[in-house]
């Protein structure tokens, strides 16, 4: 799930399976959220307070419901 109001913006990206960790790909709307097709942009989470840089409009997340079912992501 993503939302963006103005210049800011979210990324929610859940594992809905409890006990087993997944792992794939999220396909981001980069024109709906106002970002341009190949320039890097940091997504950070909210929970974790973890950061990364992602280029493009797929990047790979890993869900691990022991330690992190869910990222809450605000992109920048």
């Amino acid at each position: 799930y993503s939302k963006r109001r103005g210049d800011d913006r979210v990324l929610v990206v859940v594992n809905l399976d409890p006990t087993v960790a997944q792992t794939g790909f999220v396909s981001v709307d980069l024109e709906s959220l106002g970002l341009e097709p190949g320039v890097a942009f940091t997504v950070s989470d909210t929970i974790t307070d973890s950061q990364y840089t992602w280029y493009g409009s797929r990047n790979f997340v890993r869900l691990d419901p022991a330690h992190a079912p869910a990222h809450v992501f605000a992109l920048r």
